[in-house]
């Protein structure tokens, strides 16, 4: 098995590949959808932004530098002070913002499951803990084809499972 992670929507019917997790609103088409998990979706500051900056509140969440997903509309919809500030630096790569906030760059909105080990490393600081926001729903895609490789529907299965579990 390979696995390219690419974060353009690649075309499974014309290119070569197998097996697509996608995160968001998916478009009709011949492929079928196995529905992987819903991202929940926090605040987070590192140590050192925290020394740096007051601790975000819901009224001042507006003054803090942000950095979030490309699109992301969390970064200027109400969060009942206003709308907040737009975002310092945006990324498609939800990785990559995870970096910045352990930098010290920003506040960063990201999926709970990518800070478990930082946050128990005290790496990763949790802000406005009882905002957590519901993120988009992450499916599985693949061709309809009765051939379908057994591999393939053995992998999407083994995510299903996987991904109950967190």
């Amino acid at each position: 098995m390979e696995i390219e992670a690419i974060s353009r929507r690649n075309d499974l019917l014309r290119d070569d590949f197998d097996v697509a997790v996608r995160a968001g609103l998916l478009s009709g088409g011949a492929l079928i959808a196995r529905r992987l998990a819903e991202v929940s979706v926090g605040l987070f500051a590192s140590p050192s932004y925290l020394a740096r900056h007051d601790a975000p509140t819901a009224r001042t969440l507006a003054s803090h530098a942000m950095v979030g997903l490309v699109g992301q509309s969390l970064a200027t919809t109400d969060y009942g002070s206003g709308p907040l500030r737009r975002q310092r630096l945006s990324t498609n790569d939800p990785l990559l913002i995870k970096g910045f906030v352990l930098d010290g760059f920003a506040l960063g909105w990201l999926p709970l499951y990518l800070c478990r080990a930082e946050i128990a490393e005290g790496r990763l600081i949790r802000c406005l803990p009882e905002r957590t926001i519901s993120g988009p729903e992450v499916f599985a895609l693949f061709h309809g084809r009765p051939e379908a490789p057994v591999k393939v529907r053995a992998f999407v299965d083994f995510l299903v499972t996987e991904l109950a579990l967190r």
